[in-house]
């Protein structure tokens, strides 16, 4: 029944992997600038996110996923599934001030700042503006950057305490049951600190990774602080090896980007609201 449910998704991802990719070649047929940039890692997306060398469009929709969503998100990343092609507006550096633009949400807060906020002066260069492909971006962000603050429940939306700054975290030593056939190979939550050190388990926190230089010395001597000489330290360095490949490899996990370029104004407009239809 597993491999039965394994093969289905594969074939579900790279359905809806063909059909993006198709559509993406419509798009490039009807706007003959549009074009496939190279493909970038995920650790360096984040490092041009974080220097607003990629920002959000004023049309753009605040963040709305919920923290189950983002943990599926890490889970398929490490599982290998496709997660589809970015779609991207290139701005010059003479139009930046044209435009409103907004930065990508990273200590996300439930009651106090569950906002994008907003860009005041624009870098001195070129940027992307996202057009398609915010809530996962924001997901990465916020897993691999950020916090999340969501309202507990049975709490006052006034008490602070209702809203702990949590952070993405990856049991190392769990594994699915045998005969579990729910899609999830991976366990990631979001936790606390305190949760995360008290915890069953070895809760790796999951931007720590952009830190690690390589999956060998640096992944090993982590593991060795936690689990020296207990029977599952290899099982853990496997999981904690794959998420250093999945972040930091291009062959695992890269970012496609698609882009077209803005000639004039007016044709921008309508080629962005022909995006939001």
């Amino acid at each position: 029944m597993a491999e039965r449910l394994n093969r289905f998704l594969k074939m579900t991802w790279r359905w809806r992997f063909g059909r993006a990719r198709r559509y993406q070649v419509r798009l490039q047929k009807r706007n003959p600038e549009m074009s496939y940039q190279t493909p970038v890692t995920i650790a360096d997306t984040l490092k041009r996110i974080e220097h607003h060398e990629i920002v959000l469009p004023a049309i753009q929709r605040e963040f709305v996923w919920h923290p189950r969503q983002i943990c599926d998100l890490f889970d398929s990343l490490m599982q290998g599934y496709p997660f589809g092609t970015f779609l991207y507006w290139k701005v010059k550096q003479e139009h930046n001030n044209r435009y409103q633009f907004y930065d990508f949400v990273l200590d996300y807060h439930e009651r106090d700042d569950p906002h994008c906020p907003r860009i005041g002066e624009m870098p001195n260069r070129d940027v992307v503006a996202v057009l398609d492909g915010q809530q996962r971006l924001t997901a990465l962000n916020i897993g691999l950057r950020g916090s999340l603050a969501t309202k507990r429940k049975h709490k006052r939306w006034s008490s602070d305490s209702a809203f702990p700054k949590r952070c993405l975290h990856l049991n190392l030593l769990w594994s699915p049951p045998e005969e579990d056939d729910v899609r999830i190979r991976y366990q990631f939550r979001f936790m606390t600190t305190e949760q995360a050190s008290t915890d069953e388990g070895c809760w790796f926190r999951v931007a720590d990774i952009r830190t690690f230089k390589d999956a060998g010395l640096f992944v090993f001597a982590w593991l060795s602080k936690r689990l020296d000489g207990q029977p599952n330290s290899e099982a853990a360095h496997e999981v904690l090896a794959r998420l250093f490949q999945v972040v930091h490899d291009l062959r695992q996990q890269p970012i496609m980007l698609s882009d077209f370029r803005v000639a004039r104004d007016d044709a921008g407009t309508r080629e962005i609201a022909c995006f939001q239809q």
